[in-house]
């Protein structure tokens, strides 16, 4: 049995960026290391160079483009915001098929509303002028996308993480 999450990232930037150097730029400054916060052993990486790390960003950049306001809302009802005002899951054992359907309407309505509330809330923080776009990242892909889906790597930018647990 596998424990795998992914997380989506939606991510302001100030322009879009027009080369790789620009974009390692805007998300990591002067660093040339980027962090493994999965370090559980000796043979564990401390981190992977920051040039390795805009390099993927720059090329899922290129595939995926640029994204709307609505888009954003959108990708930020698929999963778990934080500071979302979630409401109590529902109970697993509800017998009754109707009714079990019937929760579970309930607690997605609910669910979505404190997930739109936390991303315009974030929209509203966007400057005029800056881009939007989405990244995904698994750590069902190995120790190098496990490092990117629970890393630091857009905090130098205003961001949004939805995770997909």
């Amino acid at each position: 049995m596998s424990n795998s999450s992914s997380s989506s990232f939606i991510v302001a930037f100030p322009s879009v960026p027009n080369t790789v150097e620009e974009l390692q730029e805007m998300i990591f400054g002067d660093e040339k290391i980027y962090p493994n916060p999965c370090i559980w052993g000796a043979n564990d990486r401390y981190g992977w160079p920051a040039e390795e790390v805009a390099e993927t960003v720059w090329k899922d950049l290129q595939s995926r483009g640029t994204i709307t306001r609505e888009h954003a809302l959108e990708a930020a009802q698929n999963g778990y915001l934080d500071d979302a005002d979630r409401p109590e899951y529902p109970s697993h054992t509800i017998q009754d098929p109707e009714l079990r359907a019937k929760v579970w309407d309930e607690y997605s309505a609910k669910s979505d509303a404190a997930n739109r509330t936390v991303a315009e809330k974030f929209l509203d923080k966007v400057p005029e002028g800056h881009v939007l776009a989405e990244f995904e990242y698994s750590d069902n892909d190995g120790p190098y996308f496990t490092a990117l889906e629970h890393g630091p790597l857009f905090m130098k930018l205003l961001h949004l993480r939805v995770s997909h647990h």
